[in-house]
């Protein structure tokens, strides 16, 4: 009786803490999800308006004169927010996650469709070669 009181004393605390980082992830999750419809580009009045960013190779991949490319899918939300972002091809030394993070970071002006902002589907590919 002793026994399974103070295991369950010592089970509370850490189920808490488990939950609690658990909501904490959910929180920060860098994985959004765009609310509303999304359309694709030929179905808006105007297309976003993007600036695209430059990624440069990582230290690893340089060294090994990795050539390829990444190819992605996202969505440009209404919002001003890139989401939705799934990679379709990837490559390896960081690669995927450099071009990942640019997209996040990726400035734009959101499509429009009636007046209406609205957010738009993008597919991008980012080409790496060593020349």
């Amino acid at each position: 009786m002793r026994l399974t009181f103070l295991t369950i004393l010592v089970l509370i605390p850490l189920l808490l803490a488990a939950a609690s980082a658990q909501e904490t992830k959910t929180k920060n999750d860098k994985d959004e999800t765009c609310p509303g419809p999304v359309y694709e580009p030929k179905e808006v009045t105007r297309r976003a308006k993007i600036k695209v960013p430059e990624v440069t190779m990582t230290d690893e991949a340089r060294t090994r004169k990795l050539q390829g490319t990444v190819s992605l899918t996202a969505v440009l939300c209404r919002t001003g927010r890139v989401t939705d972002i799934e990679v379709v091809q990837g490559l390896p030394y960081g690669m995927t996650e450099r071009v990942v993070e640019a997209l996040r970071d990726m400035k734009f002006t959101p499509a429009e469709k009636d007046g209406e902002e609205v957010s738009q589907r993008l597919r991008a590919e980012f080409n790496f070669n060593m020349y």
